[in-house]
């Protein structure tokens, strides 16, 4: 014998089913700004060259003279993005990795940023090291360096080739009376 429930419990619970995922959704948004966003924004940014736009406690004209200064000798592409957003102990940090590509080569960096709740939003509180990992007032460059000359190798590494001093020894031929170069050419060799 099969019993049957009554239909109005089905209503109830099919009502029901609605009703508590709304609440479940709208818990989730209930729980006020995300410091993500004020991150990923702040990432964003630093990718463009652009940080007047970013969430920040300072000024945004400001942040961005003061990020030319820090890279504005550096050159190439930067792509910036968000590998952490942690609280610790009242304090909200964002960790950045910063990735250049300048010429054919890539240069990789990681900064942090500190965000505070701020009027109901979060903002970046804006420092040079944001950037960079420099000191106030220091800046980033590119320059090429050439190498030092290696040594030449031969069998078992013995050295063919170094770099030392040279001496040349000759005659200025503007120096002497065309008669007297080969006597001269003779003498020296």
């Amino acid at each position: 014998m099969r019993l049957r429930r009554p239909a109005r419990v089905r209503v109830v619970v099919a009502g029901a089913a609605p009703l508590l995922a709304a609440g479940v959704l709208a818990g989730c948004s209930l729980g006020g700004p995300d410091p993500d966003d004020a991150a990923r924004t702040l990432a964003a940014g630093l990718s463009k060259g652009d940080v007047t736009s970013v969430p920040t406690t300072g000024d945004g004209t400001r942040n961005q003279a003061d990020l030319e200064r820090v890279v504005g000798d550096v050159g190439g592409t930067q792509r910036v993005r968000v590998t952490s957003v942690e609280e610790d102990d009242g304090v909200t940090t964002a960790e950045l990795r910063h990735r250049w590509t300048i010429g054919g080569a890539s240069w990789t960096y990681d900064t942090a940023a500190t965000l505070v709740e701020q009027d109901g939003a979060w903002r970046v509180r804006w420092e040079s090291s944001v950037v960079a990992p420099v000191e106030e007032g220091e800046t980033l460059g590119v320059r090429t360096t050439p190498a030092e000359r290696g040594d030449v190798l031969g069998a078992d590494d013995a050295v063919l080739v170094t770099a030392r001093p040279v001496v040349r020894v000759g005659i200025d031929k503007t120096d002497v009376d065309p008669d007297a170069a080969g006597t001269s050419a003779e003498r020296l060799a």
